[in-house]
């Protein structure tokens, strides 16, 4: 018990921080032997050891260098993080509202600021460390369980009687909503470049719950309009991610591509209608308030940057939503003849090209905040191919986005610049004040737009890195 308060006490430098890391990783192992094991069992302080054990791991969030992510995995200590998040979400499950009308609890609350720290644990640790991500991928009850969370929270942020809990505790229903973009983030660290994951969000019915979770999302930015800046950013941050998890999991899973597609859903709020059809609305929603400017040649320059600051009337999130849809569309589309004729279908002039003026403009705009790496670059020049073999478009278009893409990828790669790592997100935390004041609104001109930018720069960054 000593040890454990000893390692609980706080640290300030790096260095002493890392220390602590490693002596906590080691006493984890230590526990772990059957014999100490046994002798934790037979104590009367066992509760408070394994309460203060639970304590430490969570606090490891704060680490950042690779081995000890590693180390973390080796040790036991996920396993252990594993089973508490398990226990963690079926102990929600009994605490969550009977009905939507009535409010979140304070121990419901409690439970969702518990489940949040071991949520960020395995963000951290699973953040592109591939042995990690491989290691949790092999567990399918970890991606069960995240998908349950999933589940259960986007019915209570964004069902048919959430508007009620938004109405009677703001705070608390930001906190479900920051505990769902915790989970969706793990989810997503898991699903790059990983086939064995996406064979689990497969065999899990994994696709049909996230597009039903996105259906109910994007149904609440379509009625109510008029929200708070704390629920825009709460509903873009969710559709992005939720948009970003379905990109990764059908890019090296046909089956799970065939499921997006052929999803229909009617949850009251919106026509059922197939999959395809739902993201090409989307898509068009979302490109319309700028859509005037990527109709325009000059819209982007010579340097492939988007010059839009002529016009106030466009907006970033929605150049963002509308390049991830874009490649989502594009996945959807890619060895599917049906599927790429559902999708034309549905574009205003029958043709690929707005979905390759968005992916354009998508590129530039992450060519222009330093977070077009050369993973998206791939993935924007690889869907940029399929666009143009599935109708045409412009030469002029595919021509400008395969030129700038491989150019800012090979700046990117020579200038040995890094995408900004997790620990740079500012718009990781952005639910995480449970009070109604949101510090944003509080800043305003020109310190207002700058600390916005940075949210939208840095969570790009996050995304692109996840493709």
């Amino acid at each position: 018990m000593y040890l454990i308060d000893g390692l609980l006490e706080l640290v300030r430098t790096p260095r002493a921080r890392l220390a602590q890391t490693r002596s906590v990783l080691e006493l984890v192992h230590l526990v772990l032997d059957p014999n100490i094991l046994q002798a934790v069992e037979l104590s009367s302080q066992r509760l408070n050891v394994r309460n203060k054990l639970k304590l430490l791991l969570v606090r490891l969030k704060d680490t950042s260098d690779e081995m000890s992510r590693l180390s973390l995995m080796r040790s036991g200590g996920l396993n252990v993080l594993a089973v508490e998040l398990v226990k963690l979400v079926y102990r929600l499950e009994e605490l969550l509202p009977s009905t939507q009308k009535d409010k979140v609890t304070v121990e419901c609350a409690r439970s969702l600021h518990h489940i949040n720290s071991v949520l960020r644990v395995f963000d951290q640790a699973t953040f592109l460390t591939v042995d990690v991500q491989q290691y949790v991928s092999r567990q399918r009850n970890i991606f069960a369980v995240l998908l349950k969370l999933i589940k259960l929270l986007s019915e209570l942020s964004w069902g048919r009687e959430a508007r009620t809990g938004w109405g009677v505790g703001v705070s608390r229903m930001s906190l479900v909503v920051e505990v769902l973009l915790s989970a969706l983030r793990v989810l997503l660290n898991l699903t790059h470049h990983n086939a064995e994951a996406a064979g689990h969000v497969h065999a899990l019915e994994g696709m049909q719950l996230l597009v039903n979770a996105f259906s109910q999302a994007w149904g609440v930015m379509e009625t109510h309009k008029l929200q708070s800046s704390t629920q825009k950013k709460n509903e873009f941050d969710s559709c992005l991610l939720l948009l970003s998890v379905m990109v990764n999991s059908i890019e090296l899973s046909e089956e799970n591509r065939d499921v997006l597609a052929a999803w229909s859903y009617d949850d009251g709020a919106m026509s059922a209608q197939a999959g395809c059809d739902l993201f090409a609305q989307f898509f068009v929603s979302t490109i319309e308030s700028y859509k005037h400017l990527i109709d325009r040649p000059e819209a982007l320059d010579t340097s492939g940057a988007f010059s839009g600051e002529d016009s106030d009337d466009w907006s970033p999130e929605d150049v963002i939503l509308g390049g991830c849809t874009s490649l989502l569309l594009g996945y959807l589309m890619r060895g599917s003849a049906a599927n790429s004729a559902a999708v034309l279908k549905a574009m205003p002039d029958g043709s690929p090209r707005l979905l390759l003026r968005a992916l354009a403009v998508f590129a530039a705009f992450h060519s222009q905040i330093g977070a077009l790496t050369p993973e998206v670059a791939k993935s924007v020049l690889l869907i940029e191919k399929w666009l143009k073999a599935s109708g045409g478009g412009g030469s002029n278009e595919s021509d400008l986005v395969e030129t700038m893409a491989s150019k800012d990828s090979v700046e990117s790669q020579r200038s040995g610049v890094s995408t900004p790592s997790l620990r740079t997100r500012a718009m990781k935390n952005l639910c995480s004040n449970l009070d109604d004041s949101d510090e944003g609104e509080r800043l305003h001109g020109q310190m207002q737009e700058a600390h916005y930018t940075a949210h939208l720069s840095s969570f790009a960054a996050f995304i692109s890195t996840n493709f």
